[in-house]
Formats: C-alpha cells, structure tokens, sequence
C-alpha cells in the first residue's frame, strides 16, 4: 500500500507532466492516476486471492477500471482538442440501397397503338399465346403489362 505523502507526490508529478491547463483538466489527470494505482492494487489482491470466485472478482473489477480509465484518458485528449468552428454543419449522404428498377423497352407495335399482344415472336404478328393456352371461346383483351416489383 501506498501512503498518502508517496501519492501525493506521484499526483503532483504526473499532473506537472501531463500538464494540466485549468482545473478540469486536472482533475481528470489525479482521476486516472488514482485509477490507475488502483488497478494494480486489484491485480495483486486477485493473485494474492485465496480462492478461484474472490480472484476473479478482483480481476473482473480491475478489468472495468480499466476500462473507466480509457474513457476518461480520451475525454481529456477530447478535452485538450481544438473546438470546431461555430455554426458548422457537417453532413453526409447515405444511400440505402435502392434502385429504380430498369426501364421495359416497348416495341414499335406497343408505341404506335397503346397495346400489348402476348404471342411469341416465332409464332408470326397476331399470335396470342393466351388464346391457344385458354382456347378460342375466352375473348382476350389487350392490357397493358404491369411491371413486377423483385422482392
């Protein structure tokens, strides 16, 4: 263990070292100083541990200040940076991955009537494959096709 009169003079070290601008700045040196003393206390009390669960609480504990002290190490590093210019506004486009889907190119036949016929090409003009698959006694209008949204 430390006493009070090594530890000041470690904190009074460390805070000259660091050097500390304003009070804030400061006491977040003396923080992660303390800290980090502590941290090698808790280490040494979980190899000093009588038993597995009290050593890895001890380990588990020192493992969290460590931690605290990283956030707080860079809150000061956050701190000591420059300010940003007043009134700036950053901003950033993001895309979300959606796409128009292609454009359907029309035909000739499609542009100059307004109309869709179903046949196959190989059939000849005025097949309708609809028909033949229905037969002849279902009359079949022309629509225009819907274009099918891909899931």
């Amino acid at each position: 263990m430390l006493d009070a009169q090594t530890f000041r003079a470690y904190r009074d070290a460390m805070v000259r070292e660091f050097g500390s601008r304003n009070l804030l700045e400061q006491t977040l040196i003396e923080q992660i100083v303390l800290a980090h003393l502590a941290t090698f206390q808790l280490q040494a009390s979980a190899g000093l541990a009588k038993t597995a669960d009290e050593a890895g609480v001890y380990a588990a504990t020192a493992a969290k200040l460590m931690g605290e002290i990283r956030r707080t190490i860079v809150a000061l590093n956050e701190l000591r940076s420059p300010a940003p210019p007043p009134n700036t506004i950053v901003t950033q486009q993001v895309s979300i991955g959606r796409t128009d889907p292609p454009a359907r190119e029309e035909s000739a036949r499609e542009k100059a009537t307004g109309s869709i016929e179903l046949g196959d090409a190989d059939e000849g003009p005025g097949a309708n494959r609809l028909q033949r698959i229905l037969g002849d006694g279902h009359p079949q209008t022309a629509r225009p096709a819907t274009p099918r949204c891909a899931d």
